[in-house]
């Protein structure tokens, strides 16, 4: 799902990349690949939350906040924060064509990223009096960065703190409110769409036990009826995508990629059966974060490098072809150093730290298990 989701957010910006494509990429970037993003975030996050209270000796609010916001801390800032100064050198530096925005706006919006609430700025900066309009620039996937991470913060506090039933009503009530909203690009709205995390956050909650389970299995086992199914929400994805097939697009969006993201936590490979299929999907998805956050500045970076090349001015002749082969070079190549330099050894730095933090819990709490067992022998 995640190489899906990746796939898509590529496609919708292709438009940086040519800007007479617009028109042909048009229903990719009305948010498919992000709102599944969002679903898939809010089911991986509620299922590593609810293992981590299983796993806890003792729960409380900080023996499950620490470890869990360590691992995401590791796992999203230094490839973000990396990324987003390295949009402001080439503001700075290799800019010829202006593609990379102002110094001052790419700062601006860099530091909003990194502060996690590039979401809040996008939404004030964009709006139609605002004073200084945003320069997304090679940034602009951060505002869905500072979505999720507002996420992170809340998530462990309502799932600790609040009675399961209310949550689930809570969720309910915030998806519902939004499903029939016109969040149109860029307004306010478009920067806090939280009905697919709502929705992620739900199939995380939903018991292997519940009767929708049971007939979803019952369903889904079904060779046949399970492939037109998934073919049809694959291509929904895309297809509900514009205005004027569903009024409320953003809605049915965020209740597609939920249904697919549903299929996809059983686990028993639903959506993808081929070997050959699934290591290309994993090979993607696994960098998917790395690809993210790279594939705008190396579009841009490949317009600026492809116009130097060529030393043309801004209004010359470009050959497409050539800035596209540019521009998948340019692409595969910093993916794969922010995967393999700064992702994975970062993330599995968090990931030992947060296992050492839960291991001196457990080891701290077995005194305690030991005296109530020759308190109970005593009695």
């Amino acid at each position: 799902m995640r190489a899906y989701a990746i796939a898509l957010t590529i496609c919708a910006h292709l438009a940086r990349l040519e800007p007479s494509w617009d028109r042909w990429v048009y229903a990719f970037w009305l948010g498919g690949g992000v709102d599944l993003f969002f679903a898939i975030s809010g089911f991986v996050i509620t299922r590593s939350l609810l293992d981590l209270k299983r796993r806890t000796a003792r729960p409380s609010i900080l023996s499950i906040i620490k470890p869990f916001w360590i691992r995401r801390i590791y796992r999203l800032w230094p490839a973000a924060i990396c990324w987003a100064f390295a949009s402001v050198i080439l503001s700075i530096f290799f800019n010829r064509l202006g593609l990379f925005g102002t110094v001052e706006g790419t700062l601006t919006f860099a530091l909003a990223g990194i502060g996690q609430f590039a979401n809040l700025y996008g939404a004030v900066c964009s709006a139609p009096n605002a004073t200084h309009p945003c320069e997304f620039s090679s940034l602009a996937v951060y505002w869905s960065l500072s979505l999720e991470e507002q996420f992170y913060l809340l998530a462990p506090f309502a799932l600790l703190f609040l009675p399961r039933k209310f949550f689930v009503l809570l969720l309910i009530l915030i998806a519902g409110s939004q499903l029939f909203l016109t969040r149109d690009w860029p307004s306010a709205l478009w920067f806090f769409r939280t009905d697919a995390l709502c929705f992620g956050v739900l199939i995380g909650l939903t018991s292997e036990k519940t009767a929708i389970i049971r007939v979803a299995h019952s369903i889904l086992d079904r060779k046949i009826l399970r492939a037109t199914l998934v073919g049809a929400l694959l291509i929904a994805l895309i297809g509900v995508a514009s205005p004027g097939v569903v009024p409320f697009y953003n809605g049915a969006i965020a209740l597609i990629a939920a249904a697919l993201v549903f299929i996809a936590s059983f686990d028993r490979d639903y959506i993808v059966q081929s070997n050959l299929l699934k290591r290309v999907t994993n090979w993607l998805g696994a960098r998917s974060f790395s690809l993210y956050l790279t594939h705008l500045l190396a579009f841009f970076a490949a317009r600026e490098l492809y116009a130097r090349l060529r030393t043309m001015s801004v209004e010359g002749p470009v050959q497409i072809s050539s800035v596209v082969a540019i521009a998948i070079l340019l692409t595969i190549v910093l993916t794969e150093f922010s995967y393999r330099v700064i992702e994975v050894p970062c993330r599995n730095k968090g990931r030992r730290r947060a296992e050492r933090m839960l291991t001196a819990d457990a080891e701290g709490d077995q005194p305690r298990r030991e005296r109530a067992v020759a308190d109970a022998a005593r009695q």
